[in-house]
């Protein structure tokens, strides 16, 4: 009986240790393919939170808010924050998004950052006076896998549209459900 437990063990950790090794890493391409889509579909949200932003109706309001654009994909928060937390990492998103919705007070002899948009009323409203940056864009066929495994992607692209075109480095993390970037792409 003894023996058989042993031998059983022995299976299991067998079985075990080899369920680990096959999924212990992606190809190279799928790991590329994974990175391109993310990074591809992160500008949207880098312009929205970082760049030029969501577009204001026109108001002949005075307000330092003003609702944002009927024509615009975001109207109201919760659909922008799904869409981010569908692209960036849990501590990563949380974090753009409590910038974008609440500010972020500065540290000693720096600036605060002020709350981008805010929602009244199930409405998203933009600040008037908050000039964005220039967001980075790629050259995806320039991206190459560095590390990589069934939990993380750690990849290099070149830039192509800001003073210098450099290689930049971007990690992904495999969360519970799913592929996301948790660093900065802006």
């Amino acid at each position: 009986m003894k023996k058989a437990i042993k031998i059983l063990s022995l299976i299991l950790i067998a079985i075990f240790a080899v369920s680990i090794m096959g999924c212990s890493s992606i190809s190279d391409n799928e790991a590329k393919a994974i990175f391109n889509t993310l990074v591809k579909e992160s500008y949207e949200l880098n312009v929205i939170y970082f760049g030029e932003g969501l577009k204001p109706k026109a108001s002949e309001d005075d307000g330092l808010y003003v609702p944002v654009s009927g024509s615009e994909n975001y109207t109201a928060k919760l659909p922008l924050v799904e869409r981010t937390r569908e692209i960036f990492s849990t501590d990563y998103a949380s974090d753009v998004i409590k910038t974008a919705f609440e500010g972020e007070s500065g540290a000693i002899g720096s600036s605060a950052v002020y709350a981008r948009y805010i929602e009244y009323e199930g409405y998203l409203s933009v600040r008037r006076d908050i000039e964005g940056i220039e967001i980075a864009k790629y050259d995806y066929s320039t991206t190459e896998i560095i590390k990589n495994s069934n939990r993380f992607i750690i990849a290099k692209i070149k830039t192509t549209n800001l003073e210098k075109n450099e290689y930049v480095e971007i990690t992904l993390i495999n969360e519970d459900d799913g592929w996301r970037i948790d660093s900065a792409t802006y």
